[in-house]
């Protein structure tokens, strides 16, 4: 079963976290710290971050989950940032393989 967190961030935003109980996903994750406490209270795996735009309120964060949990970035195909493992066109599939998931 998934479950699907919002994970509160800066004034206006939020992380989204997709998770089974063991690993998770995280959408957009602006701040890292957010991330990484949320991670270690629920004992999650961070195994994939998914990024749907380039601002930093949105990409602000990955470099230090990846450098943190060696997790896999999926992210748009002109992205700014300098780790990603998947770059994504309109049309293709993102595969969370640990969460038996594709979006």
């Amino acid at each position: 079963m998934l479950t699907i967190t919002p994970l509160p961030a800066f004034n206006d935003n939020y992380i989204w976290m997709i998770h089974n109980q063991t690993h998770a996903t995280v959408v957009d994750p602006g701040d890292a710290d957010t991330v990484s406490r949320q991670l270690q209270q629920q004992q999650l795996t961070l195994t994939d971050i998914i990024i749907t735009h380039r601002h930093l309120d949105h990409i602000g964060g990955v470099n230090a989950l990846v450098a943190e949990h060696g997790c896999r970035v999926h992210a748009p195909q002109k992205t700014p940032l300098t780790h990603c493992d998947y770059r994504l066109s309109e049309g293709m599939q993102v595969r969370l393989q640990e969460l038996n998931l594709s979006l």
